[in-house]
């Protein structure tokens, strides 16, 4: 867990790649839930069905802490374990969340960086985890990008209007990160803090 909490600090919000990483976190908004090999798909979407009863809660990272041979050390089958979470979430929860993987063998698979494989170098965490994003929260999350955020990025974001749609604004966040770490000593700053997370193999 400590691991994972340095990730988001040192990378997420000491890099700015997240404009609301931050704020979310210092407000007591983030719950972070320790998940281990003998823990299911079933059991991860009861944790955050639990978890989300307590409305305060905007986000929920599910952090796994795996036994050797867990097949869910491969980015690939955490990918296909995130789906079936995903599935059974939607089918038994009242609670909207968006969910995202983060894991230290993710692949960017393109011969040059761009701004979407960029995101899958920035979720290269250095342990699995599972990012739960309350989805009534992305009304207030879009006023900050018509505030906050613009301050905070418009040094590498794209012209134009900020949160027209959660696809706008994860664009436009993709924009202004591929423009400050796509490449040359940004790029560098960025790998250099992933390798120092990096848990012996």
């Amino acid at each position: 867990m400590a691991l994972a909490a340095r990730y988001l600090e040192s990378v997420v919000e000491g890099l700015e790649l997240c404009p609301y990483a931050r704020p979310a976190r210092r407000a007591g908004r983030v719950r972070m839930e320790r998940v281990g090999t003998r823990h299911g798909a079933g059991h991860c979407a009861a944790r955050v069905a639990a978890l989300a009863q307590d409305a305060a809660t905007e986000v929920i990272l599910l952090v796994f802490d795996l036994e050797a041979g867990d097949p869910r050390h491969e980015a690939r089958a955490f990918e296909a374990f995130l789906r079936e979470f995903q599935s059974l979430h939607h089918a038994g929860s009242s609670a909207a969340f968006y969910s995202v993987m983060f894991h230290p063998r993710i692949e960017e698979r393109v011969p040059r960086t761009t701004p979407d494989s960029l995101v899958q170098v920035i979720r290269r965490a250095p342990m699995p985890m599972i990012q739960c994003l309350r989805a009534s929260v992305m009304d207030a999350v879009r006023a900050q990008a018509q505030s906050g955020a613009r301050e905070r990025l418009a040094a590498g974001a794209p012209s134009g209007q900020w949160a027209l749609t959660d696809p706008v604004l994860s664009r436009a966040v993709a924009q202004a990160n591929f423009a400050r770490y796509g490449d040359g000593a940004g790029r560098r700053a960025l790998e250099e803090r992933l390798r120092a997370l990096e848990k012996p193999q």
